[in-house]
């Protein structure tokens, strides 16, 4: 165990637990404030995990960051210390921002940002599911991407931080099984095509709606196994369209999250300075 005062000897700054048999490696620490507060807590655990917990003046835990081999994960809490406000969790692939109901404790909307892509996913999730948002089944997931300026204004639909929507998927209760997936004609005002599947239906079996860029239908496909089956071409026809309500309900999508940005938590450690007999 090491202890460090403050410089000015009023009291203990430091409290760090170390491995002997693992020459010297930190097993915890407990960070004080003058007068004698704990504000962070630092445990390890496993081949190569950290986690640091952060307290409030009245000695609540408000954050905690865990650090893993490849990812990392931020957690905010409620001002009980203990439900979960939000995780942003920096993934291999992605970065994704749960937020939560501060009643229930489930999981209420998901934002994934992607490694590799400029799009952004929405999760909104339905509150039938676990109090943690392992295993949350999403009601509805949308895609969004950067508005392209060149497109015209009549043909621009809802607009959030310049991202416009590229696909809704709407998913039956219960389920993880897809119910509507509805793409659109860039700008996200017009559908382009909608699948709709049956619950039981296996994935590449669906009735496809096809839509010209003014809103008519144009064509009705019925697939089975990723195969056409049999195609009706429409004439003009205006009466059939898609419901988008409550689809399209815009979130903010700024700031961009990217793993490697200003904002991951960074791992660090402090060098220990003892000579361990």
């Amino acid at each position: 165990m090491s202890t460090t005062y403050f410089e000015n000897g009023t009291g203990i700054e430091r409290i760090g637990v170390y491995a002997k048999d693992q020459n010297g490696a930190l097993v915890s620490e407990q960070v004080f404030a003058i007068g004698g507060r704990l504000v962070e807590k630092v445990s390890v655990s496993g081949y190569n995990g950290l986690q640091r917990d952060f307290f409030d003046a009245n000695g609540i835990r408000y954050r905690s960051i865990t650090y893993g081999s490849w990812t990392s994960e931020i957690t905010d809490y409620t001002a009980d210390g203990k439900s979960k406000k939000m995780v942003t969790a920096y993934g291999y692939s992605d970065v994704s921002v749960t937020t939560y109901d501060e009643k229930t404790g489930k999981a209420l909307m998901e934002k994934s940002y992607p490694n590799q892509s400029d799009a952004v996913i929405v999760r909104y999730f339905d509150q039938s599911n676990s109090p943690n948002n392992y295993g949350a089944r999403a009601l509805v997931q949308q895609r969004w991407v950067k508005l392209d300026k060149a497109i015209p204004q009549e043909q621009v639909g809802v607009v959030s931080d310049g991202y416009v929507l590229d696909s809704i998927t709407e998913f039956y209760e219960g389920t993880y099984n897809t119910k509507r997936e509805l793409t659109f004609y860039p700008g996200g005002k017009v559908v382009k095509s909608a699948e709709i599947r049956k619950p039981a239906s296996s994935w590449g079996t669906f009735t496809r709606r096809s839509y010209r860029l003014d809103g008519t239908l144009e064509k009705v496909e019925e697939v089975e196994y990723n195969r056409v089956k049999s195609q009706q071409l429409v004439t003009g026809d205006k009466t059939t369209s898609e419901s988008l309500d409550g689809l399209t309900k815009a979130v903010s999508i700024l700031p961009i999250l990217n793993k490697n940005g200003p904002d991951s938590p960074v791992r660090s450690s402090k060098a220990l300075e003892l000579k361990l007999d």
